[in-house]
Formats: C-alpha cells, structure tokens, sequence
C-alpha cells in the first residue's frame, strides 16, 4: 500500500530548522507524487479495462447471432410464402393441365409445372441451409447467454476493486496534503516559491547533502563546493552547483 510520510514527516512541532521543514516538506510531496502515480497506472484499472473488453466481445458476438438469427428467419419466412405461392400454382396449373385438349399448350404446361418443381426443391435446399444455420446461431446464443451473469459480475467487482483502491489513495492524498499545508506555513514566501520552482523542474527540489554528495543528483560536490555551500548563512539554503536542487546542511 501507499507508502506515507512517517512521523518524524509530520507537521512541525516546536522549533525546527528551516532546511528540517524543508526536506519533509521534500517527504510529502514525493509520498503525494507516488500516490498520485500509482493511482493513475492501478493494476485494478487494468483488471477492469480486461473485464470490459471481455464484456464488450461478448455484446458483439450476441449481436451477431442475433443478427444471424434474424436473417435464417427471414429466409425461412421467405421460403415458406413463396413455397405457398409455388403450391397453389402448381394446383391450378395441375387442374388447368387436366382439361386442356391441345398438345402444345399440355406441353407448355407441364414445362411450367416442371419448373415450379425446380424452384421448389431449390427453396426447400435454402429452408433447410437456413434452418440449420438458425439452430446453430440458436445453440451458440444458447451457451453465450448462460455465460452473461459471470461476466457482468466481473466487471461490477472489478469496478468496486477500483474505487476502494481509489478512494483509499484519495484519502492518503488528502492526508498528505493536510501535512503538506502546515509546512508550507513554516517556510519564508521566497524560500518555498523557490522550492516550488526547482520541484516544478526537477520533481525532487531539495536534499540533504551527505559528506560531500547531493543526496538528489548522487554526484559528489568538490572540496571548494562543499566549503562554499557549508560557508553559507545558517538561514540561506544554498542550491547544489551540480543539480540545481536546494542542498540542506
């Protein structure tokens, strides 16, 4: 979980050093920039974004046998009027055939009957084709339907998963910047728009020095550097020659 500003980061009590002030002021707002940047790349939110597309692949494959479905009906419907119109066609030609005297118009019409037969076994081929494509579609719909709620859940938990982590960070954040608050009110205008400037910068604006090294840039000041930032007024809070950052004795 986040990591925050322990106690010795807490607000100042009592006197304290103003390059004390300022390296814990350095404590918070890094605790804020890790929280902040771990808000914004939460492995939940990647959890949630996996349950999404997993919920929206799903949508578009229910659409498509839907849609599959629509269509193996309509050309079974499609299939059946004109199968219907083919019948009674066939009925009244048949009758038509049975009275008919004059060879060549029996001819003709037994032709036509013929190719009513044709069209007709062609659309019970087509009834068939659709029929099978329908109970398919229907099979298929079938198992992706018995599998809607398991998804839908997983993108409600991985949503809540979300705004727990997010509220919990929101709350560390806002803690965070309480503290922040009272060491700013600690610091001289100057010294903390100056800090707000290299931090604007640099992200880490001040650091201890340690021996002769900036604890912000790791690089080792030399000799006559370290006598000039140790030679500085006890109030002044010198910049690192190498990084710029503010450099707290």
């Amino acid at each position: 979980m986040l990591s925050l500003v322990d106690d010795e980061n807490a607000t100042p009590q009592g006197a304290e050093s103003t390059g004390t002030i300022l390296l814990r002021l350095q404590g918070v707002d890094t605790a804020i920039d890790q929280a902040r940047h771990r808000k914004a790349h939460l492995e939940e939110q990647q959890s949630l974004q996996l349950a999404t597309e997993h919920l929206a692949s799903w949508t578009r494959e229910h659409h498509d046998l839907d849609r599959t479905i629509d269509d193996a009906t309509k050309v079974l419907n499609d299939c059946e009027t004109r199968t219907d119109e083919i019948d009674a066609t066939r009925q009244r030609l048949e009758q038509q055939l049975r009275t008919v005297i004059a060879p060549r118009e029996a001819e003709a019409l037994q032709h036509e009957i013929a190719n009513l037969v044709t069209e007709r076994g062609e659309l019970d081929e087509t009834a068939l084709e659709a029929m099978e494509r329908q109970s398919q579609a229907e099979d298929a719909m079938n198992e992706l339907e018995a599998r809607e709620t398991s998804i839908r859940d997983a993108v409600a938990q991985a949503q809540r998963q979300l705004e727990s982590v997010q509220a919990e960070l929101d709350d560390a954040i806002a803690a965070l910047e309480v503290d922040r608050r009272g060491f700013t009110l600690h610091l001289p205008e100057p010294l903390l728009a100056q800090y707000e400037r290299i931090r604007s910068k640099n992200g880490v604006a001040a650091a201890r020095l340690h021996g002769a090294r900036c604890e912000g840039c790791h690089l080792d000041l030399s000799a006559a550097e370290v006598d000039e930032v140790r030679a500085a007024d006890e109030h002044a809070i010198p910049e690192c020659p190498q990084c710029g950052r503010l450099l707290v004795r």
